[in-house]
């Protein structure tokens, strides 16, 4: 770019369906290093690792409430950070 500033891209992330009580389907436009799931309390309830731009994880285990899912891309510079409601 003109400005000599890079243009940090933040990837296309899709979690479906939301709300759920089962499982979250999770897809990215780029690939996916790993992934965390945080209660509303910042808790850390669940963690994988994922290697892929798609990823199902069974989230039927976990009370109900609203989560965070933490999901660090393949760079491992590129966090994004999207909620769910678990029913």
């Amino acid at each position: 770019p003109a400005t000599g500033i890079e243009d940090n891209a933040t990837p296309e992330i899709a979690i479906y369906p939301n709300p759920t009580s089962e499982f979250i389907n999770i897809s990215s436009s780029e690939p996916i290093s790993s992934i965390e799931i945080i209660s509303i309390t910042g808790k850390t309830v669940a963690q994988m690792e994922i290697g892929s731009d798609n990823a199902t994880l069974n989230v039927s285990d976990l009370s109900n409430g609203m989560y965070f899912v933490r999901i660090l891309g393949s760079e491992n510079n590129n966090v994004s950070v999207k909620k769910f409601v678990k029913e």
